[in-house]
């Protein structure tokens, strides 16, 4: 009995252990599943604790990005011209690779017409002989990037760089014209990816627009003058935003489809890709939504310990393990506050370092910036000190806004202020007179907008001292109005705008009588059809700007010879008005015409001498065959084979006299226009007017002439020709040497000019005096025969008139094996 009893007591026992163990066991399995569940739970929320965590930090990052291009408009708009060296020290001042990592660049690309870009890449090509613009078609507008910093081996690829000419480039510009806020693109592959390491790229735009008032797209669009852009690759970007003690893998898509086109980055490789956790987030950055997937990692994984749990509840039983389990939570909890701590002390510190930028980059501004509130200054940075020469204590403790203004202008200032903030409760801009510290006046520009400072409502704005520009605007204005050049602005329909004092002095009429007319209705009749095709050609975009003689006859009937230089100025590439100049040439055409008349005068003179000589042998002809036939007749000896040949002498001797009147005839018409005739006849005719001036002296001319029809102003070819080779025989007649005078007449190379070269044997022009014979009255002709005006009036007529070139040198040649020295002159006549 008591063996049994005992061994129903062990087997009790046994029983008993076995299920304590067994509830023991049980109770273990459960608290380890719930606390399985728990620490997965807990690891859950981790992951997408830090999954939040670099969401935010990427669009904190982004946003302030943003603000860096503000910062680029704003220094765009405080500058009437924005150079590379200014671009270069505003981007040295934000300090990008610590203030804002991950920037690859910050570019400024102005937005340009067709007609803008010679002007503006010889601008530019000023400075940079390099610079040129990379333009892949013919458009109306292109967004060149002409400067972008900093300055390295990528971001120099991108100079020139036409933004406008790829499509996705162009879309965000528009969305960024259109909006007048920050757009990001979608993404692009940059141009500064120049070597292996390809990252996929975005780029940021922000517009600037001109200072007028814009209130709807079109507005927008017609405002719009530059882009100031951010560049990022998107490899580099990341290493600077996500942070790296959150070990997790990230993909970002830029698009809904998440195809590999559509792929920003990836921060693993697919092999590598076997992630407990997951989260796919859309998160707006800017104007774009990004498809984020985070996954994580062995490394984030392995991080906690799942066996711990079982561990607990192998090793501890009951209140143990409840305890022991409380602790590790107080310990987790506990650790998780200090994070949370340890976040909150970097977010205070970011938030005062980022105050501290933005007070200095405030300071460093080159706009005077302030706030005010119920008269009150509030703030002032650096340059409005300096502006008012105050110190900023003086300003925020004792000076009022309304005594920095010129005293005559403070009560119409504060009403047009309290006129404007009332029509629209948002800003307001002004020019106004200002005064210093010292008393000087000054101009100032102001804008200023309502802003709200921690619920009360105050004025914010930026003031620029304007007053060299007004000075040169006033300087302008007196040189238009009493510039000794007339000058006007004139509409497409050729009425008077403005004319200045030196237009009505030309035309003699009074500036409202002018204003009753058109220009086309005061000019002279001859000249209106040329000047209306080049106007019309003006209108039409074929050329910018012409310049041209013209005549006007002014209000008493007569006739003003002018030179008229007209300009298009244009807007949105249509012709708003035009420029013009007029200089009164009118002395200086009667000089010109009475030397040309007195070089004809000395011409007709020489050639009255010519024509005696010539007719002497004809003249004796006609007098011995007719003194014949009458001393024949007398002695009735006369026959009709005598009279037939004496008949035929007298006809041909008057033939010849006919002749000669009719070559100097035409020699002395006033023909002023272009007619075709063949070259070497012409010369022909220039020599056989002179030549019996060169059988009597032994001058022999040598010629080579081409046997071709040109047209150009013959008369004129003549004259000048009759004047060099006169001025070649009297420098022969005084030398012993073979007197020679080559004549060549050969067209250039390319047929567009006239070649004539006529040199002489006659020693040469004296070095001393050779730079001065085409000045008028210069002579060197001792017997006082000389006028002085004739190599001038030749000079005048190739270089004004026939728009022409002549040269004159001393050369050396050899003719028939003898060398000889005398003058060269080359004419180069346009055809």
């Amino acid at each position: 009995m008591f063996k049994s009893n005992l061994f129903a007591k062990y087997f009790s026992y046994k029983i008993a252990f076995l299920l304590i163990f067994i509830i023991s066991v049980f109770i273990s399995l459960l608290f380890w599943f719930f606390s399985l569940r728990y620490y997965d739970n807990l690891t859950k929320e981790l992951f997408e604790h830090r999954v939040n965590e670099n969401i935010d930090n990427m669009q904190q990052r982004i946003s302030n990005y943003k603000y860096a291009l503000i910062s680029g408009v704003a220094l765009v708009n405080a500058n009437d011209k924005i150079t590379s060296q200014i671009w270069h020290d505003f981007i040295s001042s934000l300090d990008l690779e610590n203030n804002y990592p991950g920037f690859q660049g910050i570019g400024y690309s102005p937005v340009l017409k067709t007609a803008d870009i010679p002007s503006f890449v010889k601008e530019i090509q000023i400075h940079n002989p390099n610079y040129n613009l990379l333009l892949s078609k013919e458009r109306e507008i292109y967004v060149p990037v002409q400067y972008i910093e900093p300055m390295n081996n990528r971001n120099i690829k991108a100079i020139g760089y036409d933004l406008y000419s790829e499509a996705t480039r162009r879309a965000v510009l528009d969305s960024a014209r259109d909006s007048g806020m920050p757009s990001l693109s979608d993404k692009v592959i940059l141009r500064q990816e120049i070597d292996s390491d390809v990252q996929a790229g975005i780029l940021m735009y922000l517009p600037v627009y001109k200072k007028n008032s814009i209130n709807s797209i079109e507005d927008r669009k017609d405002s719009i003058v530059s882009f100031v852009s951010g560049v990022f690759r998107m490899g580099d970007l990341m290493q600077n935003i996500v942070l790296k003690e959150t070990i997790l893998d990230f993909e970002i898509f830029d698009n809904k489809k998440q195809l590999e086109e559509n792929l920003l980055f990836k921060s693993f490789t697919e092999t590598n890709l076997n992630s407990k956790y997951t989260s796919k987030n859309e998160i707006k950055i800017n104007d774009k939504i990004w498809y984020v997937n985070f996954y994580s990692n062995k490394e984030f994984e392995n991080s906690f310990s799942y066996a711990k749990p079982l561990m607990l509840t192998l090793f501890g039983i009951g209140l143990y393990f409840v305890l022991l389990l409380i602790i590790l939570l107080i310990i987790q909890s506990k650790k998780l506050l200090q994070i949370k701590t340890n976040q909150l002390e970097k977010l205070n510190n970011d938030l005062s370092l980022s105050k501290k930028k933005y007070k200095t980059l405030v300071n460093q501004s080159l706009a005077g910036i302030y706030t005010y509130h119920e008269n009150n200054f509030l703030f002032v940075n650096k340059h409005f000190c300096e502006i008012f020469g105050y110190g900023e204590e003086e300003i925020l403790t004792i000076l009022k806004p309304i005594d920095i203004i010129k005293r005559n202008d403070s009560t119409n200032v504060e009403k047009k202020i309290d006129d404007k903030f009332s029509i629209d409760n948002k800003s307001s801009h002004h020019i106004i007179k200002g005064v210093k510290k010292d008393g000087t006046s000054i101009w100032l520009e102001i804008y200023e907008n309502i802003i709200d400072i921690e619920g009360i409502s105050s004025i914010s704005g930026i003031v620029l001292d304007i007053t060299q520009r007004i000075e040169f605007q006033e300087q302008f204005e007196n040189l238009f109005n009493f510039g000794n050049i007339g000058l006007a602005i004139t509409t497409p329909q050729k009425a008077w705008l403005q004319v200045n004092n030196e237009i009505l002095n030309i035309l003699g009429y009074s500036k409202e009588e002018l204003f009753e007319t058109t220009w086309d209705k005061i000019s002279y009749e001859e000249d209106i059809e040329k000047d209306i095709g080049l106007f019309n050609d003006v209108l039409s975009g074929k050329i910018n700007n012409y310049q041209v003689e013209k005549r006007f006859v002014n209000k008493d009937g007569e006739i003003v010879e002018t030179i008229l230089t007209l300009s298009a100025y244009k807007q949105n590439n249509k012709i708003k008005y035009l420029l013009a100049s007029i200089l009164d040439i009118t002395d200086s055409k009667m000089k010109e015409n009475l030397l040309v008349q007195q070089s004809k005068l000395a011409a007709m003179g020489e050639m009255i001498a010519i024509i005696v000589h010539q007719w002497k042998q004809p003249l004796s002809l006609i007098s011995t065959s007719s003194t014949g036939m009458k001393l024949q007749l007398e002695m009735d000896m006369l026959t009709k084979e005598f009279s037939m040949e004496a008949l035929n002498s007298i006809i041909n001797a008057t033939k010849h006299l006919s002749t000669t009147i009719d070559d100097f005839r035409d020699f002395f018409k006033p023909k002023r226009f272009k007619t075709t005739f063949n070259m070497k006849e012409s010369i022909g005719k220039s020599l056989k007017l002179i030549s019996s001036g060169f059988k009597n002296k032994d001058i022999k001319v040598i010629q080579d002439i081409d046997n071709i029809s040109i047209t150009t102003y013959e008369n004129d070819l003549i004259q000048i020709l009759i004047n060099i080779l006169g001025n070649a025989k009297d420098a022969l007649l005084n030398v012993d040497t073979q007197r020679l005078i080559f004549l060549c007449a050969n067209m250039s190379e390319d047929n567009k000019n006239l070649i004539i070269s006529i040199k002489d044997s006659a020693g040469g022009i004296p070095e001393d005096i050779i730079e001065k014979i085409f000045e008028s009255y210069f002579t060197t002709k001792e017997d006082k025969n000389g006028t002085g005006i004739g190599l001038y009036i030749v000079n005048e007529i190739i270089t004004k008139h026939m728009k022409g070139e002549i040269q004159v040198a001393n050369v050396e040649f050899t003719y028939e094996n003898n060398k000889y020295f005398g003058a060269e002159f080359k004419l180069i006549i346009p055809l």
